[in-house]
């Protein structure tokens, strides 16, 4: 099963959910959201690849995320829940909730045992998001298995347990999943499995996500980018659009002023071989010269170079700001 027919069939099963369900425009931002995260195949040169049990199992982890921007955020935090007890003989031996998901898909008789599965990413201990439980049956009885944290160390032992009705927040919201949507979803990944069929559309949800990886490339910022920020009070005349310059040698990215961050500089620390004491002097290399004007540097944070990495670093705690001198960067 490709992406696309993915996202059409979710749209299609969560269209009774709700007064007022996804639309084919949020269901495109959560899976959007999900590649983001690295849970879906990225790059529209992958658009035609099947879908494997385990990233079908995140996007139905991205459903339970409110607001479809947070799909990727949220399936990632749930996906690492592991099942109160430690090991468990039940959806074989699963050590995580995307590993039982994807035994659920793959065993029609375990389908055929399940009675719900509710997920939350609502705080279910203290600064402890996400939990999960699977309620199935089993010899004529029904049986609960609890997901948590693996923060929850105790919970984790053999023979722990724990009662998922007692959370940390005072209101909380619930996915359900019952035993019709495995059926449904798993009859239609079979067909797809056994007639694939070419990619859907002509990849215009890809736009974006190309957009901005030129964006990354025009302005050097790759994963394994580690940016140091600097915010800039200046009198002088400032980019209005986001430039790649350099200056002795080394690299700086320049922000123009926007609706929430002030102009700014960037540095990519390890681009430039620079450790982040010693990026000071390299861009105070004509430190000696009188700044034009000195201001507390400001925080910025600006995601850009990927999922895992935020284009900004919380290190430029007593710094001060750059001044202007005949074109040449100077920081006191």
């Amino acid at each position: 099963m490709l992406a696309k027919q993915l996202a059409s069939l979710l749209t299609e099963l969560c269209r009774d959910s709700d007064v007022t369900t996804d639309t084919p425009l949020d269901m495109d931002q959560r899976f959007e959201s999900l590649r983001g995260y690295g849970r879906l195949p990225r790059g529209r040169e992958n658009r035609g690849r099947a879908l494997t049990n385990e990233e079908i199992a995140a996007a139905l982890l991205g459903l339970v995320a409110a607001h479809p921007g947070w799909a990727g955020h949220v399936a990632t935090v749930i996906a690492r829940l592991k099942p109160v007890g430690g090991k468990t003989n039940a959806f074989g031996g699963a050590p995580t909730l995307t590993a039982a998901l994807s035994y659920v898909l793959a065993h029609k008789t375990t389908r055929d045992s399940i009675i719900a599965v509710r997920l939350s990413a609502a705080e279910a201990g203290t600064n402890s998001h996400g939990l999960a439980v699977i309620t199935y049956e089993r010899d004529g009885a029904r049986h609960q298995l609890s997901f948590v944290r693996d923060e929850a160390v105790s919970l984790l032992q053999p023979d722990a347990s724990v009662d998922a009705e007692f959370r940390n927040a005072p209101v909380s919201r619930e996915l359900v999943f019952n035993r019709r949507l495995f059926e449904q979803l798993a009859r239609r990944i079979e067909n797809a499995r056994a007639y694939p069929s070419p990619p859907i559309g002509d990849g215009a949800e890809y736009n974006k996500e190309d957009a901005e990886r030129a964006r990354r490339l025009r302005l050097g910022a790759t994963p394994s980018s580690h940016f140091l920020n600097i915010g800039v009070d200046n009198q002088v005349t400032w980019p209005r659009e986001e430039a790649l310059i350099e200056f002795d040698r080394y690299k700086f990215v320049l922000m123009p002023k926007t609706k929430d961050h002030v102009q700014s500089i960037h540095v990519d620390l390890d681009a430039n071989r620079l450790a982040c004491l010693r990026s000071r002097p390299s861009i105070a290399r004509s430190g000696h010269r009188r700044a034009d004007r000195v201001a507390p540097c400001r925080r910025v944070s600006r995601d850009l170079a990927s999922d895992r990495l935020q284009f900004g670093i919380e290190e430029t705690k007593g710094y001060q700001v750059i001044g202007k001198r005949r074109n040449v960067l100077a920081m006191c």
